[in-house]
């Protein structure tokens, strides 16, 4: 009886320390504190040498998540769609890494003023002129360039200004590639009657099995 009045005794202590662990636990987990310990630091592959670190991925999970959280209309993305999207995500990593070294290699660059020449084009980028078309399809270019030149929206012009940086440059190494390829005559020929032939056949299915070996 002395026991279990003991146990009794202590069962409201014990309670409440697993509580303030459980919610220790949680505030920690939620931080940066796991960072500071050594947590989710490690590098998590390598592409041509580079390390690839864990914090790299999942900033390019979390710009992904929030593309797909604008198209859906702003509603969150769990947990589980995340699951779905996660190898894409790499996948695209990887070929971002990839193409950067290539351009890297080949010398590849895109001024400011390339840039600029984009933005203030007729028919600039779809990320930046869509919020901009009426009903109609009509494009208010006037209502564009107030919006662009206003320093209120200056961090995502930023953002527009090196995804479009990206998309120049790897335009230009595919311009790049292009150029290099070259296509002989007898390989022109020899596709051209590869899809050009035509044979009519006449055949019998038979088993090996009817036939003796000799």
């Amino acid at each position: 009886m002395a026991m279990m009045a003991k146990m009794r005794s202590l069962a409201p202590t014990f309670i409440i320390s697993v509580g303030v662990i459980f919610v220790l636990f949680m505030i920690i987990s939620d931080s940066n504190i796991m960072e500071v310990f050594g947590f989710k630091t490690q590098n998590i592959g390598s592409i041509d040498g580079e390390k690839i670190s864990y914090q790299e991925f999942m900033k390019n999970m979390d710009t992904y998540r929030e593309y797909l959280k604008q198209q859906n209309g702003g509603k969150d993305i769990s947990e589980d769609e995340s699951d779905q999207f996660r190898d894409q995500v790499w996948d695209e990593l990887v070929s971002q890494k990839l193409a950067d070294h290539q351009m890297k290699k080949m010398g590849i660059t895109v001024s400011d003023q390339e840039v600029r020449n984009v933005i203030l084009s007729d028919n600039p980028p779809d990320m930046l002129k869509k919020s901009f078309i009426d009903s109609t399809g009509h494009f208010n270019k006037q209502l564009y360039l107030q919006a662009i030149y206003d320093k209120r929206n200056a961090p995502q012009m930023v953002q527009a200004e090196a995804e479009i940086k990206r998309s120049l440059m790897s335009q230009k190494l595919l311009s790049m590639l292009y150029a290099s390829i070259s296509v002989s005559e007898n390989e022109i020929k020899s596709k051209f009657i590869e899809q050009s032939t035509k044979v009519n056949l006449q055949y019998i299915l038979a088993s090996l099995n009817n036939f003796p070996d000799a």
